[in-house]
């Protein structure tokens, strides 16, 4: 931190939005505008970025001062830290993603981790980039399967194909736009998603929906 404490975070759980990116790419000095215009979290497609963090003072009383140190504290490690002049080192493994694999998934009950997020819908997510942009997410889907939304009296109001994503086998989530077949945003209720994927499984989720109220301009 220099002496006018630029960089000065806060101890919000954003840390003042005072982001660090973390990019897969060599450092250059040469200033390369699709990075440094326009809002990053509007055209992460674009960008080679692999982590986002978001540094934090440790109280809402602290503040940054010269020659400041920042530590990285492990949520896990592998071997217990030892007191002295040893520096605390921890380890980690990483095992390469089954992708395909219809009976791995089946045995090891895949279809127990999908969610949907947010759930309930408070008719805004943090997720989305506007209002107008509404919707939830599954998660953890299988590369194959087909999503079916029904309202609680047995209409079907959504499907949903997860092989028409981009790159489906290594894309684990789909979007509901919260409408209906008829492009139609749907009311505030309860909803019922059956997730079919062949030769794996099915799996039933109830989805709450609580839409924002919608204000229409009249014109004499």
């Amino acid at each position: 931190v220099d002496s006018s404490s630029a960089f000065n975070m806060s101890a919000d759980s954003t840390g003042g939005f005072l982001f660090v990116y973390f990019f897969n790419s060599d450092y250059s000095e040469t200033v390369i505008p699709n990075y440094t215009t326009g809002a990053l979290n509007l055209r992460q497609q674009q960008l080679d970025i692999m982590y986002v963090w978001a540094p934090r003072l440790i109280t809402p009383t602290s503040s940054p001062v010269n020659n400041d140190e920042l530590i990285f504290y492990p949520y896990t490690v592998t071997r217990p830290f030892v007191q002295g002049n040893i520096p605390l080192t921890y380890e980690f493994e990483t095992k390469a993603p089954v992708f395909g694999n219809t009976q791995v998934a089946k045995d090891q009950n895949e279809m127990e981790k999908i969610r949907v997020v947010p759930n309930p819908y408070y008719g805004y997510s943090t997720l989305q980039q506007g209002i107008a942009n509404r919707f939830v997410e599954f998660r953890n889907l299988p590369a194959s399967c087909k999503i079916s939304i029904y309202s609680l009296n047995g209409d079907l109001m959504a499907t949903i194909d997860k092989t028409q994503n981009p790159n489906p086998a290594i894309n684990s989530t789909a979007r509901w736009n919260l409408q209906n077949l008829e492009a139609v945003p749907v009311a505030s209720g309860i909803y019922v998603a059956l997730v079919d994927a062949p030769g794996i499984g099915q799996k039933v989720i109830k989805i709450v929906v609580f839409t924002a109220q919608e204000r229409i301009n009249f014109t004499n």
